[in-house]
């Protein structure tokens, strides 16, 4: 591997259009591999830890939508009167 290297570099140093041969084929591995882990990684991120995650939840709360058709309508209101502590921790 050493040699290997040494000879890529001296043969980049000596000729400028074989250097850029070498950049162009290095960004084209480069993005092939982006590709590929990027996909890999968020496919085994979602399967392995999202998905237990959803499915957990769903079991044990429900699915929190409130579809029984107890009211005319769907919405809820809610009559509350802001005031300045609302506003200094929102979060």
């Amino acid at each position: 591997m050493i040699y290997t290297s040494l000879a890529i570099g001296t043969l980049s140093l000596l000729s400028k259009k074989i250097a850029d041969l070498i950049v162009r084929g290095w960004y084209r591995v480069g993005s092939i591999l982006g590709y590929v882990n990027s996909r890999i990684l968020l496919s085994v991120i979602f399967f392995v830890v999202l998905t237990p995650i959803a499915l957990l939840k769903r079991t044990l709360t429900g699915s929190g939508l409130d579809l029984k058709k107890e009211h005319l309508s769907y919405f809820k209101k809610r009559d509350h009167l802001f005031e300045k502590s609302d506003f200094e921790k929102p979060w």
